[in-house]
């Protein structure tokens, strides 16, 4: 009986912290309200290494079969068409295997507005999962325009978008 009661308090107890404690969700958006526009863009030499490092990242999304990771870092409001853009990503990874190398060739140092560029020569090889077939070999240079935001650097364009078709 001691053992029911004792149980009852303590739940009593973490239902009044979790109503006294203030909403995550609150916490968040005020901190989002303060921290929107806050930050400056990165220097130019911040901003090279900033954006060679998640050319390296998108990289390690796109061999992992990571089409959510991928396309978390691409701004859906900005980019032309991102429903057919996602939809392609989605089905290359659905369908193929990927190996791909990108070597950052150029980087625009970002502009006052927060905006920069990085021109990539890709690799890539896919191999269908369900065929035997010999890989696909693909190479060619790939540019990604990206713009600071209060979420760090995200890609607002790719061209050529035909080179993550299936």
């Amino acid at each position: 009986m001691k053992s029911k009661s004792r149980i009852a308090i303590l739940l009593a107890l973490a239902l009044a912290l979790l109503v006294a404690a203030p909403a995550p969700s609150s916490l968040a958006m005020g901190q989002k309200n303060k921290d929107k526009g806050s930050e400056p863009a990165p220097g130019p030499d911040e901003a090279k290494k900033q954006l060679t490092k998640l050319m390296r990242e998108i990289q390690f999304d796109l061999e992992g079969g990571s089409s959510r990771s991928f396309l978390q870092r691409i701004n859906q409001s900005k980019f032309d068409d991102y429903p057919h853009f996602e939809d392609t990503v989605e089905r290359l990874m659905r369908e193929d295997s990927i190996r791909l190398n990108l070597r950052v060739a150029f980087t625009a140092p970002p502009t006052a507005e927060g905006l920069a560029q990085v021109a990539a020569d890709a690799d890539m090889e896919l191999a269908k999962k369900d065929s035997m077939a010999a890989p696909q070999r693909r190479k060619q240079q790939i540019t990604f325009d990206f713009e600071w935001t209060n979420r760090g650097w995200q890609i607002n364009n790719i061209s050529p978008r035909a080179f993550f078709n299936p």
